[in-house]
């Protein structure tokens, strides 16, 4: 769970309102989950992300998710090509967090 300021139409953040977005992995594919604060521009709702993933984690670079600077996305797909043979692809990133 991500808690995030809401915005405004011009992009600007709203004082004291905040949308908050979940990740999760549900029947192979990531999903984000988005519920967004009154007044803010964010479009609540779920969004497909990916699909045919095998493996989704987010590991924060600190053990207290409040004192984190980095987040790590590691991210492996698997899909079975026509000759049924499988093709698998991994991403990793790491994101640093602006607030910190």
């Amino acid at each position: 769970m991500v808690k995030i300021p809401g915005l405004d139409g011009s992009g600007n953040l709203l004082s004291g309102i905040f949308d908050y977005m979940a990740f999760c992995l549900t029947s192979g594919s990531v999903n984000q989950v988005t519920e967004a604060g009154s007044g803010s521009v964010r479009i609540p709702g779920s969004k497909r992300l990916a699909e045919n993933v095998q493996t989704f984690a987010l590991t924060y670079n600190n053990g207290d998710v409040t004192a984190a600077t980095a987040v790590t996305i590691d991210l492996q797909t698997r899909v079975t090509t026509r000759n049924t043979s499988a093709a698998t692809a991994r991403a990793t990133d790491t994101i640093f967090l602006r607030n910190r």
